[in-house]
């Protein structure tokens, strides 16, 4: 974080110390030497100071005393060819920071791009996938609600059977005593039978109470058969009853298994639509971590450019203090 209120005289400070140990004044110098501060704050005083440090050393060289011009020109040629070899080998440097500056703005400018296309596919693709979970997801309600009527409707189904199968027993009661009633007017028609067979041989005058009991014979035999008649017909129905059912009831059951399975199919659809969503969202997450990098890297870029220039500047310095020296010597030898 930067500290505030740091001020022209603490960054001059810190640069003199720093000189006064025969070290480089550089950007990280500085700041090393003061602990903490903006970045940006100490390089705008440290060029300050170092602009002033040059236009004091060309104030002593104006100050200073006249030489002769031989001495002049051999020491102006000697800071004329440190100066091009030290600005040539910082402009190298700079060019050569500003390359690998260009180089890697370029590289984010493209990763950007690249980011900016991959953030927008992904947001299309999460929005198709968010429709597909809500149209799945309506599906499944769809399929829901019918497994529900279908539930319902097999409910009804069973409840119907049950009370077709207690009709049934009903009447099959009713026909187990039919049948029994047959079966005691079966032996009551056999008893008269063999009574009017033995009364028959020996009372001819009871011809007519014979005639009598046949007609009765008669009247049975026909009700016997109606009511066999009836049973048969009774059975046939029953039999049609329960075909009916067992096929409602199978219908039924095979409608439910189907919906089961679909409904099945939607909610494994819909975990699909799901986990394809969290890997479009990481993939969101990488990418935007990896804008940040891409981002901080330029940072650092930015801030090693400055640096180089900061240190031309300050080798601007060393040659000017060079020159000032320079001529120092030359006035005390010519002296």
């Amino acid at each position: 974080m930067a500290r505030d209120g740091l001020s022209f005289e603490q960054v001059e400070a810190a640069a003199k110390r720093i000189e006064g140990r025969n070290e480089r004044v550089t950007l990280r110098s500085v700041r090393a030497e003061l602990g903490s501060g903006s970045m940006t704050t100490i390089s705008r005083h440290l060029e300050d100071y170092q602009g002033g440090k040059k236009r004091e050393v060309e104030k002593k060289i104006s100050a200073g005393l006249e030489l002769p011009a031989r001495i002049v020109e051999a020491i102006n040629a000697e800071i004329e060819a440190a100066r091009l070899e030290v600005t040539e080998t910082l402009q190298g440097e700079l060019e050569e920071a500003k390359a690998d500056r260009d180089a890697l703005v370029f590289e984010v400018e493209r990763l950007k791009e690249e980011n900016e296309a991959l953030v927008k596919e992904t947001s299309e693709k999460v929005g198709q996938l968010r429709e597909k979970a809500e149209t799945a997801e309506k599906r499944e309600n769809i399929l829901q609600n019918r497994v529900s009527g279908l539930e319902t409707e097999l409910a009804q189904i069973k409840i119907v059977l049950s009370n077709t199968q207690r009709d049934l027993a009903t009447e099959q009661f009713k026909f187990e005593s039919q049948a029994a009633t047959l079966r005691e007017t079966k032996e009551e028609l056999k008893q008269e039978r063999r009574e009017h067979s033995n009364t028959k041989t020996k009372c001819t005058e009871q011809a007519e109470g014979i005639k009598t009991l046949e007609r009765n014979n008669s009247e049975k035999s026909a009700t016997i058969e109606e009511l066999s008649a009836e049973n048969k017909d009774q059975n046939a129905t029953i039999a049609q009853i329960l075909a009916v059912n067992e096929t409602q009831k199978k219908e039924a059951e095979q409608k439910l298994y189907e919906q089961e399975k679909a409904t099945k199919a939607a909610k494994a659809m819909v975990e699909n639509y799901k986990v394809d969503f969290e890997k479009l969202n990481d993939a969101f997450i990488q990418l935007t971590e990896q804008s940040a990098e891409l981002n901080k890297l330029n940072d650092e870029l930015l801030f090693k450019v400055r640096e180089k220039e900061l240190e031309l500047s300050q080798k601007d310095s060393d040659l000017e203090n060079l020159k000032a020296k320079t001529k120092k010597t030359a006035t005390s030898k010519a002296e």
